[in-house]
């Protein structure tokens, strides 16, 4: 316990600053990291409920934890010195699986992998504006080829859609990252506890990114032909959020059916 204690004490002291900046980042609702929030949740939850599950595993503590931390140290310098945001952020879940590795062995940390994976990938130093310009350009690109098809006057021009001469701007928040990455997070949350196989765990989860890219073609689209049989209608941003909202939760509607079927042929397999 006592080991315990000065660890947590020296990590928060260590990660202070970077803390501040994690938090502040989290609870931005405008910030594509705001879904932070779930993840802290879902961390909350995960070791409320596997608590006396994860003492009961037996302690086999193993040396390859010292390089994991040295290394997780030499990131940790690095990053601070040369202000690398990426290097000391992210020594942090390679410090945490270290120590764990060294105190409690590999079976402990494999149990703690889905916290250390969401932990890691919500850490708002990832470079989102790199992944959201090429979901721009393919969003402005096939819709355009949509509305193409279906009759109109349109074709893309980077990020643009030209629809019968009205310019249509596939804006970073319109990439649709955000929803992509809450989608994935939501289903992994939801699925997580479900007694059901592996394998279609991970159908669900690959479904949740397919259907997510498909739900935010379906806004774009519908955004562009309410701009263009509106034309001049101030409210299009308005428009283009709630139905954003809307299909969300249509999508989360399709996880929690799909996952009701799947489960229904499991429960009478074992009944």
């Amino acid at each position: 316990m006592k080991t315990g204690f000065l660890l947590i004490t020296a990590i928060l002291v260590m990660y202070f600053n970077h803390l501040q900046y994690w938090v502040s980042r989290w609870f931005d609702f405008d910030s594509f990291y705001s879904i932070g929030i779930l993840v802290l949740i879902f961390i909350f939850i995960f070791l409320k409920d596997k608590r006396e599950e994860l003492a009961k595993i037996p302690q086999s503590p193993l040396l390859i934890g010292y390089p994991v931390i040295l290394a997780s140290l030499v990131f940790y310098y690095v990053g601070t010195k040369a202000d690398i945001s990426y290097f000391s952020s992210f020594s942090l879940p390679m410090l945490i699986a270290g120590i764990v590795l060294v105190l409690y062995g590999k079976k402990l940390l494999f149990k703690i992998l889905p916290v250390l994976f969401f932990f890691t990938i919500s850490l708002p130093v990832l470079p989102v504006f790199r992944i959201t310009m090429p979901f721009q350009l393919l969003l402005a690109e096939y819709t355009s080829y949509f509305l193409d098809f279906i009759g109109l006057q349109a074709y893309s021009s980077g990020s643009l859609i030209i629809l019968e001469n009205r310019l249509i701007d596939v804006e970073a928040g319109c990439a649709g990252v955000t929803s992509l990455y809450s989608l994935f997070v939501a289903t992994f949350m939801y699925i997580y506890y479900k007694d059901i196989k592996i394998i279609y765990k991970f159908y669900l989860i690959i479904a949740s990114i397919i259907l997510s890219v498909i739900g935010n073609f379906a806004r774009i689209t519908i955004t562009s032909l309410y701009i263009l049989y509106n034309s001049g209608d101030p409210s299009y941003e308005k428009f283009h959020e709630n139905l954003g909202i809307v299909i969300f939760i249509i999508l989360l509607g399709c996880i929690f059916v799909s996952v009701k079927i799947i489960e229904e042929p499991e429960d009478a397999r074992q009944s």
